[in-house]
């Protein structure tokens, strides 16, 4: 790479690398995420300017211009998909807040429903009418019942003579 083709890369990387701080200019985070990388590109092009001017031959400086130009673009797409990453991340987080949302309706919407309401004191009044616990207090003692019965009965199986007397 020639010196003339280095300096467009750079103008064009560096524009670039302002269109990003524009799109993160809202978000703490993102914005902390392409200063570090605008740094570290600005790093990169003057190490590698100091290096050509001292470079022995073109060659030197060829393969340093190709050097720059790879790490700053291994960099720069590293912070491409770092932002978008964050991205996706905020719209996972948007998705979760709307079926947030959503779920609080739903469950606003029930719990002021007065079918849902009647249907509740209906449920409520059954369970604690005369007829079924009425019928809670007989299973209970039946239960009772079968219990000591079959205690009864495997005493007499399995006790020793003494228990049967």
């Amino acid at each position: 790479m020639k010196k003339n083709d280095f300096d467009d890369f750079e103008e064009s990387t560096k524009f670039e690398v302002i269109k990003l701080e524009n799109e993160t200019k809202d978000h703490d985070r993102k914005k902390q995420i392409v200063d570090n990388l605008s740094n570290e590109l600005d790093r990169i092009f003057s190490n590698t300017k100091k290096f050509v001017n001292d470079a022995k031959s073109s060659e030197e400086a060829e393969e340093a211009f190709d050097s720059a130009k790879e790490k700053a673009d291994t960099l720069f797409e590293r912070t491409k998909k770092a932002l978008k990453d964050f991205r996706d991340d905020d719209r996972v987080q948007d998705v979760i807040d709307s079926i947030n949302r959503t779920f609080d309706s739903i469950v606003t919407s029930i719990s002021e429903n007065e079918t849902v309401q009647n249907v509740g004191k209906k449920v409520d009044d059954f369970v604690h009418s005369d007829n079924v616990q009425d019928g809670i207090q007989t299973a209970k003692r039946v239960t009772l019942d079968l219990a000591d019965k079959a205690h009864d009965g495997l005493k007499s199986l399995f006790g020793s003579k003494q228990d049967k007397e």
